[in-house]
């Protein structure tokens, strides 16, 4: 009896085994042959679901941005606070600051080794999706989720790049504040 097979979980597979390629080794320096490897398949079965490395990457995030969001996100209740929102938001970020280091390593390597229009176009989609999700789990206009989404990436980049400079703590702390302020007054 022939294996059956479902193509659309076996993509989904795939593309979650290569973001540790992908992060170890960045956008442009990474090979399909490497790509397959790391997912355990063929280069024939890879180039069969995918046709291009920039089609694995944007899928990869498809996949995983929805589960980070799960993950970061999920645990809210309605009946939960902003300020404890906020808390419990912030501390998964400096939590794994690293996993968010080597997203941001990543996007920027692609945007740099890609067609500037594609790679702002795949850009934009990976941040409208996280600013979204954060408006709608945080109940916080897409104004100020942007806001917060460019704080917490530009903080995460400052840790990696000048950690003796930058306190995670301090700076969220800071953040939040500003955030209740403003939902208060509005």
């Amino acid at each position: 009896m022939p294996k059956i097979v479902n193509h659309d979980q076996y993509r989904e597979d795939i593309c979650k085994k290569c973001f540790a390629i992908f992060s170890k080794k960045g956008y442009a320096s990474v090979t399909m042959r490497e790509i397959a490897r790391e997912a355990d398949v063929s280069t024939g079965t890879l180039y069969h679901y995918f046709p291009t490395k920039q089609a694995i990457f944007e899928q990869m995030f498809q996949y995983i941005a929805p589960e980070n969001v799960a993950q970061t996100l999920g645990q809210y209740t309605q009946s939960m606070k902003l300020e404890e929102k906020l808390n419990q938001f912030t501390h998964f970020w400096g939590t794994y600051k690293t996993y968010y280091q080597n997203i941001l390593l990543l996007l920027i390597d692609f945007y740099r080794n890609s067609d500037t229009g594609t790679a702002q176009q795949v850009i934009d989609r990976i941040a409208m999706f996280y600013i979204n999700e954060i408006a709608k789990y945080l109940e916080l206009p897409i104004e100020i989720a942007e806001l917060m989404f460019t704080f917490l990436t530009g903080i995460v980049y400052h840790i990696m790049v000048r950690p003796e400079t930058v306190s995670f703590e301090k700076l969220v702390g800071l953040f939040n504040a500003i955030v209740l302020e403003y939902q208060q007054q509005h």
